[in-house]
């Protein structure tokens, strides 16, 4: 645009005029450059105006957040320098006390010196009288440790003593249970035969009294016998169980002897129970068991969770045959889960009789207790039963060492009281 505004004035000087149209043809176009370079001027003046204000504006906000910046960094600067100012107050402080306290341990130091000197003449001073405390209480000592040690000796006899007489009195009051436990079991076995048989007696009195048609009815002796066995299970009546020697129990019936083992009945913790019942029949009133077999069961119900398997093979048939004369033998293996308790239930074995092998009837129930065994015993309770068994002799011991150690303590009470003395007494 320039360029043509430039030729066109190098064109209204330099070059002729046609005439009088030309020239306000040329001036017209003149005009019309001028306005449009006017209204470009104004344009380019406007823009470089807006520009400059935005810029103004911008450096401005610059400017002022500098500032801004500048004044907050001044304020922490001046915020440093006051706190450095009163870190330098109490360091002159710390500085001014560590010399003062510089001084006392100087002071301290010259008094510590002379101290030593004092302490090391005292010491020259009294270590002969120490050697010669040293060797009267060494002499003492001996005869503290003498007695001690006879002292000891006398405690650790009459321990033993002790544990003697205790042991003895254990076997004196065992003897005696022992004893009176025998006596009690021959008195109550002489009951229970004399009730046997005199079970028996009356039983042969009412089947004389029968006539010979009904003597010769299985059902008819059968009710008799349960009457009299019923008769025999009252309370009050004569004792009929008894407890043997090996660990079993025997209970006298109308028919004959039961005899259970082990007694009591305990199941070990780690294995299983062998339950045995012996029967030994009696021969039946009326010379009924030579005209007519008759047949015996021995049927045991163990406590609910507990496992009784009967062993046939130890055993034989479980209804079987009486023979006189003869011992018939059931066994049942039995054990316990380990979470079952100690003490269980008590049930009953039934004892079952008749004349037909199919249908034999309860006579009696013999109870059966079973206990659950405990397990074996472990480290700890090993140690608490050893301790308690010789807790005499434990007992006696630590009395010793308490005198000893109360001796010892009163001979270095002795040292400290006398070594006060001797400072107290030095000048």
């Amino acid at each position: 645009m320039f360029p043509r505004i430039i030729v066109a004035i190098l064109m209204l000087f330099f070059v002729p005029a046609r005439g009088n149209q030309g020239q306000q043809d040329c001036r017209a176009a003149l005009a019309e450059q001028k306005k449009q370079l006017y209204e470009q001027v104004r344009r380019a003046n406007d823009d470089c105006q807006a520009k400059l204000q935005e810029q103004k504006k911008v450096l401005s906000q610059q400017a002022t957040a500098r500032y801004g910046q500048l004044q907050a960094e001044l304020t922490a600067a001046q915020s440093d320098l006051q706190t450095c100012q009163r870190d330098y107050g109490r360091l002159k402080g710390v500085q001014n006390d560590l010399q003062a306290e510089q001084q006392k341990n100087q002071a301290l130091q010259r008094d510590f010196d002379g101290s030593v000197v004092t302490v090391k003449k005292l010491e020259s001073e009294k270590a002969q009288q120490k050697t010669t405390f040293e060797t009267q209480l060494a002499e003492k000592q001996s005869v503290i440790d003498a007695k001690t040690r006879e002292i000891g000796d006398k405690n650790a006899e009459l321990a033993n003593k002790n544990k003697e007489i205790t042991e003895l009195t254990s076997k004196g009051v065992n003897l005696a249970g022992q004893v009176s436990a025998l006596g009690q079991s021959l008195k109550s076995a002489d009951q229970a035969r004399i009730a046997g048989d005199q079970a028996k007696s009356d039983l042969q009195a009412n089947v004389d009294r029968l006539s010979a048609e009904d003597r010769k009815k299985p059902e008819v002796v059968l009710g008799l016998i349960k009457g009299f066995q019923t008769k025999m299970d009252e309370p009050g009546a004569p004792v009929s169980i008894t407890q043997g020697k090996d660990g079993s129990i025997k209970r006298e019936l109308v028919i004959g002897t039961l005899e259970v083992k082990p007694y009591p009945a305990e199941i070990p913790a780690d294995g299983k129970l062998q339950l045995i019942a012996i029967f030994t029949p009696r021969p039946l009133p009326g010379g009924i068991a030579s005209d007519t077999p008759w047949y015996v069961n021995l049927a045991y119900h163990p406590p609910p969770g507990i496992n009784a398997v009967y062993n046939q093979n130890e055993s034989g048939e479980e209804v079987r045959e009486v023979h006189l004369g003869l011992a018939h033998k059931w066994v049942w293996l039995v054990d316990a889960p380990k979470v079952s308790q100690a003490a269980l239930a008590t049930t009953e074995m039934d004892i079952l009789a008749g004349f037909q092998k199919d249908k034999v009837e309860r006579i009696a129930g013999q109870p059966v207790a079973l206990t659950r065994g405990n397990p074996a015993p472990g480290f700890f309770a090993v140690i608490f039963e050893s301790v308690k068994a010789n807790l005499t002799y434990i007992l006696a011991t630590l009395t010793t060492l308490l005198g000893i150690w109360a001796t010892l303590l009163t001979v270095k009470l002795k040292r400290v009281e006398l070594a006060k003395t001797e400072k107290t007494e030095t000048p």
